[in-house]
């Protein structure tokens, strides 16, 4: 039981990047690149908090002070975006 809500837990934000991440695709004007260039930015940026919090015994301790606070901002700038795209 515990793991399923584990699981479900780790869903929340990955369908938030998912949201997120098409509306910011649908909303930037320019070129294709840009738009995607932003999208993958902002998937590493969520990626690196799962990677320092699964990998930080194997990491040095400043790479992972780095993801960890590149992820955790980027989560609170992922509910902001959820917040502001629904409102819209």
């Amino acid at each position: 039981m515990h793991r399923i809500i584990f699981f479900l837990f780790l869903l929340l934000p990955i369908a938030g990047q998912v949201y997120l991440s098409r509306h910011i695709y649908s909303i930037v004007p320019g070129p294709l690149w840009v738009k995607v260039a932003l999208v993958v930015v902002a998937t590493l940026c969520l990626l690196s908090l799962f990677f320092q919090l699964f990998l930080r015994d194997a990491l040095p301790t400043s790479l992972s002070a780095l993801l960890y606070n590149a992820g955790s901002w980027w989560l609170l700038v992922l509910l902001y975006g959820c917040m502001l795209f629904t409102v819209l």
